[in-house]
């Protein structure tokens, strides 16, 4: 009598378990940077994100600068308008008044970037500085 082999199912060939978890890693990563891209993008077209970041620019100055901002409106992504902006520091100070800011991301994208210019000015500024210090600074070394 001839001997039949059992048909037992034979299990797969190993294919590259062990990429399994990378790719679902990757897949993960990807998910969570998309995400935090598209949270990003709605936060940047908020109309306070434009106030916001000025609010934490000024509060992350070095000490004796001040930047002080009055009439803001507008969001980051979409643009906005600043009444008045002042940057003082101990002896320089800039004053712009009726600010517009806006941009767009297809001039960023195409190689030769220009900057586009308006009949009016966006921005006039004021420079002055203070008048230097009367006493002199000593030497602490000696030759």
């Amino acid at each position: 009598m001839r001997r039949h082999r059992a048909s037992i199912a034979q299990p797969a060939p190993r294919r590259k378990r062990w990429l399994r978890p990378f790719v679902l890693a990757f897949a993960a990563l990807l998910t969570v940077l998309l995400l935090a891209a598209l949270l990003a993008w709605q936060w940047l077209g908020r109309d306070d994100s434009l106030a916001y970041v000025l609010q934490r620019a000024s509060q992350s100055l070095p000490a004796g600068q001040q930047l002080q901002a009055e009439g803001v409106r507008g969001s980051l992504r979409r643009g906005g308008h600043i009444d008045r902006l002042r940057w003082q520091s101990g002896t320089l100070s800039v004053d712009a008044h009726d600010i517009d800011i806006g941009w767009s991301l297809t001039p960023l994208l195409q190689k030769p970037c220009a900057w586009a210019s308006s009949k009016r000015p966006a921005w006039s500024s004021r420079l002055w500085r203070s008048p230097r210090p009367r006493h002199r600074h000593r030497r602490l070394c000696s030759n």
